[in-house]
């Protein structure tokens, strides 16, 4: 079966069983359902109720209004009533005579343009009228980005007459949509204010997400939800739950374009032409006023942006007004002072690479801060499934096969045990290698084969004692030294239960061996974290210092991504995990004390600081002094330290009712 073709940013021209296939969460579903029951019966009783569905860009707003249009459509009777859907975008419509056209168009009902031409606009607008009420019909009329049409197309007149006409008629019901709650609707001096009945299209939570990725897994004949879901979630809590930005994920994973970073930073480059077209539309000032608030690290004060820009305050603080109106920043009233922030997580990090240097670090560094926090438990199982690693394999066996030169039996042996790996035939591995070593106890290749099956089972105790035994048997430093590795990682996950020294023991072995080892201080580099979690469980904070010292002097020294990788997880998701399940506050000021000492760690792990500050002072204002994509990371953490949400602010607790 070919993959599915998804429209990204058109999803009615998908067919209607996928569209209603890719509708997920019970909110979304109770409200559309209500929506079509309320517009049924009001044409019934030939009462129009007018609907405005608000979403910001890429909610799903186009996918609610097709499916709506295709349930009332099922619901109606077409001899009384006729659904109309206007394109997505109507870029023409200036004039009530110009959306009348429109609707009259979709009909396929004929116009007499000759005789058009020879009225005033009064007249047209009547004569249009009069064409619609020939069959004496309700119209339920669909128009997205109305926003875009009473605020920027139609002029107030034209608005008014809109207006009067929707209100007189009782011909058209109208469901509009829009990003935003912009001017036409929410200012008590404009012809719409107060007219629609509003229902807000929400963020798909983790479980929406969840359920879309696997319906469109489900689609594609696609096996692999469970590990894009992971993946995806990671990027959601950076842009929030949008579903374009769920669709647009799912399609680079499964192009396989590469890690979670790779695929935000590929997002953002194919969101370019269309961010850069939104920021043309800024006038000169609120550009500069809008990158002054990005340079500001996304929120910021009136004062503090009027400063920075040497624009009057009084002018920011208007032109921030009428760009929260625009959908383009939000604002928290914390007292009485204001905060302004980017509302679209996604355009202020594309802003944000774009402009500042250190921007594209900071967005990686927080990308290494969730998927070491919201991956614990995936990232032990890798640890422990991983503990000898594939490379270290390849690496030993080909150092072995250089060695034996032509010895044919050698590399057969080999590649039989790699055919019964790769399929998961451990047991014929376990029994070929007892065959093999019965004939000779020192069969280099089934003697490592047989510790990574144990290390694979979890047996790590079996594992490392055959290790031991390869590393008595080897003479050449580089086969030594793979061996220790292998061995050094299969020691970490029974370190806790006495295996500390042993480790320790080994990684000095690889290091006599070659003082300049990388991977090596990486394995140290944990060993004193672990230890030093040790020490602090148990309250001894001056020999946890003693650790934390002796681990920074190894980390600062660590040059591999995948070694740094793994030892940042157990910073954040053993040590300061751990240590916030148990509420043990104290424990993690001083640790972060001493590992703020190092710049790196101190940008990385800027969240658990602020989560640590509010429990600490109390103080919910303290949310508000970061971006909303770090804001929520705090929360969890809060969460997770205090078990309530008393120090959560309301406007950032999720409302689970529609």
């Amino acid at each position: 079966m070919a993959d599915l073709v998804l429209y990204k940013f058109q999803p009615d021209a998908m067919d209607r069983k996928i569209l209603e296939h890719l509708f997920v969460g019970e909110k979304r579903k109770k409200q559309l359902t209500e929506m079509v029951n309320n517009i049924v019966e009001s044409l019934k009783l030939k009462s129009p109720r007018h609907y405005l569905v608000i979403g910001q860009r890429g909610m799903g707003k186009t996918h609610f209004l097709t499916l709506l249009y295709y349930h009332l459509k099922d619901k109606l009777n077409e001899e009384e009533y006729k659904v109309v859907k206007l394109a997505e975008e109507e870029y023409s419509i200036y004039r009530v005579s110009d959306f009348l056209v429109r609707i009259l168009e979709i009909l396929r009902e004929e116009i007499e343009w000759n005789e058009l031409q020879k009225y005033d606009e009064d007249m047209v607008v009547e004569y249009l009228l009069e064409k619609l009420k020939e069959k004496g019909r309700g119209y339920v009329v669909i128009i997205e980005n109305l926003d875009q049409i009473l605020d920027k197309q139609m002029d107030k007149k034209e608005v008014k007459r809109l207006r009067a006409i929707l209100q007189k008629e009782k011909l058209l019901w109208i469901v509009a949509s829009s990003p935003v709650r912009f001017r036409g609707i929410s200012e008590g001096s404009e012809p719409f204010y107060n007219f629609f009945e509003i229902s807000y299209l929400n963020e798909l939570n983790d479980e929406e997400i969840k359920e879309l990725v696997e319906k469109l897994c489900e689609l594609n004949n696609d096996n692999n939800a469970e590990a894009y879901i992971k993946k995806i979630n990671i990027i959601t809590k950076l842009t929030g739950g949008i579903s374009r930005i769920v669709f647009v994920i799912y399609g680079l994973l499964r192009e396989d374009v590469g890690g979670v970073e790779d695929i935000l930073f590929k997002i953002l480059d194919d969101y370019t032409p269309y961010y850069q077209d939104i920021f043309d539309t800024l006038s000169p000032q609120e550009r500069l006023i809008f990158d002054t608030l990005i340079s500001l690290g996304g929120i910021a004060t009136p004062t503090e942006i009027a400063e920075k820009s040497r624009l009057e305050r009084n002018t920011v603080s208007t032109v921030l007004k009428r760009l929260e109106k625009d959908g383009f920043v939000k604002s928290y009233r914390l007292g009485k002072i204001v905060k302004y922030e980017v509302k679209d997580v996604l355009f202020r990090i594309w802003r944000e690479v774009r402009k500042t240097p250190f921007g594209k670090k900071r967005i990686s560094m927080l990308i290494e801060f969730l998927k070491l926090w919201y991956s614990l438990g995936e990232l032990m199982d890798n640890l422990k499934k991983a503990a000898v690693k594939r490379t270290d394999l390849k690496r030993f066996l080909n150092v072995i096969l250089e060695v034996e030169g032509d010895d044919v039996k050698h590399k057969v042996k080999n590649e039989e045990y790699d055919v019964l790996y790769k399929n998961g035939k451990y047991d014929e591995i376990l029994k070929k290698a007892e065959d093999d070593l019965s004939l000779n106890p020192n069969d280099d290749i089934a003697l490592l084969y047989k510790a990574i099956v144990f290390s694979d089972l979890g047996r790590f105790e079996e594992s490392i004692k055959i290790l031991e035994i390869l590393l008595n048997i080897v003479k050449e430093d580089d086969k030594k030294i793979t061996i220790l590795n292998v061995l050094g990682t299969n020691l970490i996950p029974i370190v806790e239960v006495g295996e500390y020294d042993k480790a320790k023991e080994c990684v000095h072995k690889i290091l006599s061996i070659n003082q300049n080892y990388n991977p090596a201080f990486g394995l140290m580099a944990i060993l004193c974290i672990i230890s030093a979690l040790k020490e602090l469980q148990n309250n001894n904070f001056g020999n946890a210092e003693k650790e934390l010292q002796e681990f920074l002097k190894w980390y600062s020294n660590i040059h591999i991504y995948s070694s740094k990788e793994m030892v940042n997880w157990f910073i954040i998701g053993k040590v300061i995990y751990q240590l916030a399940q148990s509420k043990n506050i104290e424990a993690i000021k001083f640790l972060m004390d001493k590992l703020e000492e190092n710049a790196e760690l101190k940008e990385l792990l800027k969240p658990v600081r602020l989560a640590l500050d509010i429990v600490e002072t109390k103080n919910k204002k303290l949310y508000y002094n970061v971006p909303q994509e770090i804001r929520k990371i705090v929360l969890d953490m809060v969460k997770l330290l205090t078990d309530s949400n008393k120090l959560i602010p309301k406007e950032l607790i999720i409302d689970e009712a529609i």
